[in-house]
């Protein structure tokens, strides 16, 4: 069964995206994640998915996080232990997420 629904982390891609990120013990995919989308012309519906997952946990990391996070909805499951351990960083990537989004 596919995950549908119009919040950022109910779809596929997002959600393969955010279990990456899980995986990882720093900011490095999150920052990857909003370069390419800065660096392409188009941007595919993945890439689009991803790159809003990725500013959505940016901003919780500078406190303040969506109403997904916020309501620890099924898709942001195991997010907020890892958004404990690296509360604070990615604060120079806010430029870029203002342009990516």
């Amino acid at each position: 069964m596919g995950a549908w629904g119009t919040g950022i982390f109910e779809n596929h891609d997002a959600l393969d995206w955010k279990a990456d990120l899980l995986e990882s013990q720093d900011i490095d995919l999150i920052q990857e994640t909003i370069e390419m989308v800065i660096d392409e012309e188009y941007i595919e519906p993945d890439l689009a998915s991803n790159a809003l997952g990725a500013i959505e946990v940016l901003a919780a990391l500078q406190g303040k996080p969506g109403e997904e996070i916020i309501n620890n909805s099924s898709q942001v499951e195991g997010l907020n232990e890892w958004l404990t351990s690296n509360r604070g960083k990615g604060s120079n990537l806010i430029p870029k997420a203002k342009k990516a989004r």
